[in-house]
């Protein structure tokens, strides 16, 4: 996990384009050009600024839905690195998902949000995905999907607790999954295999093969607690102390590990294996609510592409070529991902016959948008998880990669920042 600093933003020139670049097709995203997002932030000043930089044009200029995820790529290592990622979230009216302790605790986990429907904004990094693969060691062929899916998870947590005397148990760190839970699930776990004897194995995970598990569905209301079997964990773990772990560049394998991709290196541990029913784990947060069937299992979802200022309209085309499926790809990726269960509808979309000609800058006084400015409720100046946080597994990834989750500081050492907006949605 990266420290998220809190830069400021220069945004310029907004266009868009479509899967194929003929006038006939119309974009599943957006392209909007920023230089905010390439450097650490050092202050909340500097992330409002960014924040503001991207949504002011892609309401105002762009003129775009806002959705309730809005997903964020960018054409170059985002913060200095090709790896990092980060979760915004915006706000939440789901509980008993154990977020009362790690988002907007003040009000019991529970935010409206200040520009409506909009819950989270999710930071992917660099599209070019085989710098965050390789520093994985995980194939390049499906990465963005199990990065995009990762991110989306932190909607709903991961944050169970469990009952009895480690009741962060089934967590690695903060909103992900322990790298020894059997789920497996975007958001962390393992397929662990019973060699016998006190001995498993961590099977290798495709990154386009990983789906969400029956527990994950469960938090996301798309299949009731029924539903869900005995959750596994292993215990008093051995064997993984010289397993060098590529994301944390440590060696050692601990809970806090991501999903385990390489194929080229054996995890084999000896642990005690113990399980938790949902029973217990709702127990220890209370149920769901709303409850399975009382929400909409569809989610609206805007893609932005970041580009540097100043690119040409020859590197845009070449961009638009390269990329023209993934964003579809992702769509499709999270259907299959949840069994059919869920879907997104995507809410961007630019049709090239009504785009800027010649490369052109929108002229933003066209636009109907009165935005206001974003303002950050806390400091922002450490954001990551501290070295003395033994509790959830403790310290801070190297700045090469890793899964942030920006929001409010909590109980467990977390120094977070969240992000109020003040934009007020566009009539």
């Amino acid at each position: 996990m990266t420290r998220l600093p809190l830069f400021l933003l220069t945004i310029t020139v907004v266009i868009a384009t479509g899967p194929t670049p003929t006038s006939a097709q119309s974009a599943p995203f957006v392209i909007i050009e920023s230089d905010a997002f390439n450097s650490r932030w050092t202050s909340a000043e500097q992330a409002n600024a960014a924040l503001n930089g991207l949504l002011e044009p892609y309401l105002e200029e762009l003129e775009q839905p806002i959705p309730e995820v809005l997903s964020v790529w960018t054409t170059f290592p985002m913060f200095g690195n090709n790896s990092g990622t980060n979760y915004i979230p915006i706000a939440n009216t789901v509980t008993g998902l154990g977020l009362e302790d790690e988002v907007f605790e003040d009000t019991g986990g529970v935010n409206e949000s200040p520009l409506p429907p909009l819950r989270a904004i999710l930071l992917h990094n660099n599209i070019d995905v085989s710098g965050g693969a390789t520093r994985h060691g995980a194939p390049v062929e499906g990465y963005a999907r199990y990065l995009f899916l990762l991110e989306l998870s932190h909607l709903w947590g991961p944050a169970l607790r469990v009952p009895g005397d480690v009741p962060n148990e089934l967590l690695g760190f903060s909103f992900h999954w322990s790298f020894y839970n059997d789920l497996p699930s975007p958001a962390g776990g393992s397929r662990w295999e019973n060699l016998g004897e006190g001995r498993y194995r961590a099977a290798p995970l495709a990154p386009g093969e990983i789906a969400f598990s029956m527990l994950d569905l469960y938090t996301m209301g798309l299949v009731p607690a029924s539903e869900v079997p005995p959750t596994g964990v292993l215990r008093n773990v051995t064997g993984a102390e010289d397993i060098f772990d590529p994301i944390w560049g440590r060696r050692g394998l601990q809970a806090r590990t991501f999903p385990w991709m390489n194929v080229d290196q054996e995890v084999i541990v000896n642990a005690e294996r113990v399980e938790y029913t949902i029973e217990e784990i709702i127990e220890a947060n209370g149920p769901r609510t709303p409850a399975y069937g009382d929400e909409s299992t569809e989610i609206s979802i805007g893609f932005v592409l970041l580009v540097p200022s100043g690119t040409a309209d020859e590197a845009r085309s070449a961009l638009l070529e390269e990329h023209a499926g993934l964003f579809d790809s992702l769509v499709d990726g999270y259907a299959d991902a949840t069994g059919a269960r869920g879907s997104l509808s995507v809410v961007t979309s630019t049709d090239l016959a009504s785009s800027v000609p010649d490369g052109g800058t929108p002229d933003p006084s066209d636009a109907g948008s009165d935005a206001g400015t974003l303002d950050a409720g806390v400091d922002a100046g450490d954001a990551g998880i501290d070295d003395e946080d033994a509790d959830m597994g403790g310290g801070t990834m190297s700045d090469d990669g890793g899964c942030n989750v920006s929001t409010a500081a909590g109980p467990n050492a977390l120094a977070f920042v969240w992000v109020l907006l003040a934009l007020r949605r566009r009539s």
